[in-house]
């Protein structure tokens, strides 16, 4: 079959191929890489540490202001590439974590770094201090 498409589509489509498999390799590797290390004591007395840090996800532009910052509500939310439930998954999020949002379209919010994620498992605040505090409380 890759005979009758000629050697420069045949290079292509083993070009894409291989940088497929590339791309499949570093998700897998980011889903098996060891988490680092937690802290097992805060520096603020009576507050305990989160089993999973708070991540708050940067603008691509930095004088773009966020629409506001989502706190995950769900034990896990999909990120996906576009606002619907059959949109590729690029990544997930976990219980707490905080999200900047830059736009809403119905029932998702686009994320500061593109991604989408539903509105259904997001506790949106104003501010990333407001999220913050929400999401310690989440977590108790």
């Amino acid at each position: 079959m890759i005979a009758k498409l000629g050697p420069v589509k045949a290079a292509m489509l083993l070009v894409t191929i291989l940088a497929l498999l590339v791309a499949l390799g570093w998700l897998l590797l980011a889903k098996i890489a060891p988490a680092a290390s937690k802290p097992t004591t805060s520096i603020i007395p009576n507050l305990p540490i989160s089993p999973t840090p708070l991540r708050v996800t940067p603008l691509p532009l930095p004088n773009q202001a966020p629409l506001g910052f989502g706190v995950v509500t769900s034990r896990n939310l999909n990120l996906r590439t576009s606002p619907n439930t059959e949109a590729a998954v690029t990544g997930t999020l976990k219980l707490g974590d905080i999200i900047a949002l830059a736009r809403r379209d119905g029932a998702w919010y686009q994320t500061g770094t593109g991604a989408w994620v539903s509105a259904l498992y997001l506790e949106v605040r104003e501010s990333k201090a407001e999220a913050e505090s929400y999401a310690r409380e989440l977590l108790g």
